[in-house]
């Protein structure tokens, strides 16, 4: 570990932390009740997460993947978010915002809170000098994080003013990550992804925000996929400057990339993913090892506990996925019930149904279905608006889908009865 991965932790009392959940309250009652907040981030906010975002996300792709339309997903992430908060540029806005329209009173507790902070640095048994950051809010702390989103708050949104008028976008936003979504012809989804990259570069650089060039990628989904490289070689999104005063970085062009826990890929197979989650549990379940002397029942616990949520995570994922691929995920929990909750002599040759009624498991393809419905349910009652948009998304991919190979819309996938067990192949 290098000292460019270590961070401030805020250390406070405890009447200072009752003081700060206080007026955590009072913030985020007067953001959300008052509506102020973008409706596109999902970070820090409550009723909001991951799955909002990826669930969003994967139906805008489908769906464009069902119309024929090539689409051009640009992924930014902002480097240390939290160690670069330009705090004046923060104060800044918590007093000038129109949107925020932030009581003066607690304009200046928050002021009074970012400013004239120090840091002690401990090392063993010596402690350095204090000093005062230029830079950041204070982590560890229950105000930060919305902090944070209040200074991304008036982050531009895609313009209208389009190339081709059918060309669509979606900004998706989680916290310090940033994904851009174009769909249309692959000519004018390339000139709009400039035009856009650009205003947000300019947006970043007005406001001292650093875009981490390794983390950051772009994927092309769609029938044109394969030329995607060829096409962008020498367009100026490839050299657009991410960090101008270094000489400037280019967005890399890839076939996958993670965005958050969920590895999506170009063809939208999640072969990928799939790998990767039986490598992650393969890696927990070795771990776990040690504990193969303890009864059954503490086993299964650990298992229910620390790596099964690692397969339910990518739940969102599993209304577009095949058959095979379904029985790739539940041959990772197979494994785990023959190998760790019970052992090859305990298990010997019992059918998997059986050991998944001992255990009182469920098979994957029904735990993902209850999950999914739960999902959708949840979005229509909480999120009307996103919950309008994708019926209207599924709407015009089924209306312009001439073939009409794909009619059933995950959320109308997730609304029918649960579909029989499948343990294995021979199931």
């Amino acid at each position: 570990m290098t000292h460019k991965e270590l961070r401030p932790i805020a250390l406070l009392e405890i009447l200072a932390k009752i003081y700060e959940t206080i007026i955590y309250r009072r913030l985020k009652w007067h953001l959300e009740d008052g509506g102020l907040l973008d409706e596109s981030q999902f970070g820090f906010r409550a009723r909001r997460s991951t799955h909002h975002s990826v669930n969003i996300l994967l139906n805008y792709l489908q769906t464009n993947r069902r119309r024929r339309r090539d689409v051009l997903l640009v992924c930014k992430d902002v480097e240390k978010a939290f160690d670069t908060v330009w705090k004046e540029g923060l104060i800044f806005k918590l007093f000038r915002s129109q949107t925020l329209n932030l009581p003066p009173l607690l304009c200046k507790i928050l002021a009074s809170y970012l400013t004239d902070r120090s840091i002690k640095i401990k090392y063993g048994n010596k402690i350095a000098q204090p000093f005062t950051p230029k830079a950041g809010v204070p982590q560890g702390s229950v105000l930060a994080p919305l902090l944070y989103i209040i200074y991304l708050n008036d982050r531009p949104h895609p313009t209208r003013d389009h190339t081709d008028p059918s060309t669509e976008t979606l900004n998706i936003f989680y916290a310090d990550d940033n994904n851009l979504a174009i769909s249309g012809g692959l000519k004018n989804i390339i000139a709009d992804a400039k035009v856009e990259i650009q205003t947000m570069t300019d947006w970043e650089l007005k406001w001292r925000i650093r875009i981490n060039p390794q983390k950051s990628k772009i994927l092309l989904f769609g029938p044109n996929r394969k030329t995607i490289k060829k096409r962008l070689q020498f367009h100026p999104i490839t050299t657009n400057p991410l960090y101008p005063e270094r000489g400037g970085a280019t967005i890399p062009v890839t076939a996958s990339h993670d965005i958050l826990g969920i590895h999506i890929d170009t063809n939208l197979s999640f072969v990928a993913h799939i790998k990767r989650l039986r490598q992650s549990v393969n890696r927990a379940r070795k771990s776990f090892l040690r504990f193969i002397c303890l009864s059954n029942k503490i086993r299964e616990f650990l298992y229910k506990v620390y790596i099964l949520p690692k397969i339910q995570y990518a739940y969102p994922i599993y209304p577009f996925l095949s058959h095979t691929q379904i029985l790739a995920i539940q041959a990772i929990q197979n494994n785990c019930i023959y190998h760790f909750i019970y052992t090859y002599k305990e298990a010997g040759h019992t059918r998997a149904d059986s050991l998944h009624i001992t255990t009182n498991l469920e098979a994957i393809n029904n735990q993902f279905h209850k999950k999914a419905k739960k999902f959708y349910k949840h979005l229509e009652e909480i999120h009307p608006l996103w919950h309008n948009t994708l019926n209207q998304w599924h709407s015009t991919a089924i209306r312009e889908n001439k073939k009409h190979i794909i009619t059933v819309t995950p959320k109308e996938w997730a609304s029918q009865p649960l579909t029989r067990p499948i343990y294995s192949k021979k199931h």
